[in-house]
C-alpha cells in the first residue's frame, strides 16, 4: 500500500517518480501543507498514511480494527461495555523508512479547550505491526501529558 501511493502520485505528476526517495532526497515536502488527505511525511522519512476510508477494502486493517472495538471498552474498564460509545476517528499506518530521522516529540491529537486543562476526551491506540526493539526507537509517552 506505502509504494502504490507513490506510484499513484506519480502517474498523477505529483512527484518526479514512482519512489517516495531518490538518494538521500525525498521526492515529497514535509507536513501537510505538501502532503496529500492519504499521504503525509511528518518528518524526514516518515510517512502517515491515513487508512480510515479504507477500512472496508483493506481486510487486513479491517481485522485490527474489529479487534480493538472488542478490546477497547474492557481495557477502559468504568462504564464502558460497548463499542457503541465510542468513535473512531482516525484509523492509519505509520511508516519509517531506512535512514529516516527521529520524530520530535508532539502531540497526537488536539486539546478541545487551550485555556482550560479538561479530561481526556480522546485515546490513542498503537499497535506495531512487528517486533520493536528499543534500538527502533518505540512511542514514548511523556506522564500527564
Amino acid at each position: 500500500y506505502f509504494h502504490r501511493c507513490f506510484q499513484v502520485l506519480h502517474e498523477n505528476g505529483h512527484i518526479k517518480a514512482p519512489l517516495h526517495c531518490i538518494g538521500k532526497e525525498y521526492l515529497m515536502g514535509l507536513g501537510a501543507k505538501y502532503g496529500f488527505k492519504e499521504l503525509v511525511m511528518r518528518s524526514p522519512g516518515r510517512y502517515e498514511l491515513s487508512l480510515l476510508d479504507t477500512l472496508e477494502t483493506v481486510p487486513d486493517i479491517s481485522k485490527i480494527v474489529t479487534t480493538l472495538e472488542s478490546l477497547l471498552p474492557k481495557c477502559l474498564g468504568g462504564n464502558y461495555d460497548s463499542i457503541e460509545q465510542f468513535k473512531v476517528c482516525h484509523v492509519s499506518l505509520l511508516v519509517s523508512t531506512p535512514g529516516s530521522t527521529d520524530q520530535a516529540w508532539h502531540a497526537d491529537g488536539g486539546h478541545t479547550n487551550i485555556q482550560e486543562h479538561l479530561p481526556c476526551h480522546c485515546a490513542n491506540v498503537f499497535v506495531p505491526l512487528h517486533d520493536l526493539p528499543i534500538e527502533m526507537g518505540p512511542t514514548e509517552f511523556r506522564p500527564e501529558s
